[in-house]
């Protein structure tokens, strides 16, 4: 009687460990599929040029490192790096932007990805093409209202 007392007890503990593999893995397509959405925000943001858009994609505490230069620490330092990095539309044009990344891994309510980008831009002057590519890898949090927001970004040229 004992026995199969012991042997119902496992079998009901290895449905609830099988049951809640279950919902952690839906959880974390829902997790992906948010982040995805979070890329396409991002790219449509470039494309239309849309700064406020592409600032309330940061946490507060975010930290961006920029090829090149120290870390940029803080949405305010963030905000004015952008405003000091972003292209003069009267010189150069946004031919195609578009980021690749190959990895999204979900823990909590954190994620890590990385990936790879390739832009094209226009010289208004010469109509000279320029193009960089390179490589991306970020930390996202997920904030108090369940979204997903750039805690970490760095990036390198090929």
């Amino acid at each position: 009687m004992k026995l199969q007392k012991n042997i119902f007890i496992l079998i009901v503990f290895i449905f609830v460990l099988v049951q809640c593999r279950g919902l952690l893995t839906r959880q974390d397509e829902v997790d992906k599929a948010q982040i995805k959405k979070l890329h396409s925000t991002e790219k449509k943001a470039i494309e239309e040029k849309d700064y406020v858009t592409l600032q309330t994609m940061w946490i507060e505490e975010g930290v961006m490192l920029p090829p090149g230069d120290g870390p940029i620490r803080g949405m305010e330092a963030i905000i004015e790096w952008n405003q000091a990095h972003k292209p003069d539309s009267s010189v150069v044009e946004l031919i195609k932007m578009e980021q690749d990344f190959e990895e999204i891994q979900v823990a909590g309510a954190w994620a890590f990805e990385w990936g790879e980008y390739n832009a094209s831009l226009r010289m208004i002057a010469s109509g000279d093409t320029v193009v960089s590519n390179g490589k991306i890898l970020r930390v996202l949090q997920k904030d108090s209202k369940g979204n997903w927001k750039i805690a970490r970004s760095m990036w390198n040229e090929n």
